[in-house]
């Protein structure tokens, strides 16, 4: 799935590289949860609001797995 952080750059997510660890979720809570069967990624917004790119970026970097890749423009 891939997400635009406003004009900021882009997220991908790749639920089937996620290993639940929820890093992503500690960086950035306003975008991702875990879903409850598997503790797999889940972005929980429709669009990712670009003044919060920092933590989605944080995310993407502390992810262990690489199912978060983010992408600058």
């Amino acid at each position: 799935m891939k997400f635009q952080v406003g004009t900021a750059g882009e997220l991908t997510v790749d639920r089937s590289l996620c290993i639940g660890s929820g890093q992503c979720v500690l960086a950035a809570a306003d975008v991702f949860d875990q879903d409850d069967d598997e503790g797999l990624v889940e972005v929980v917004v429709p669009e990712i609001d670009p003044v919060i790119a920092d933590d989605v970026i944080q995310a993407a970097d502390g992810c262990p797995s690489q199912a978060l890749r983010y992408l600058a423009s």
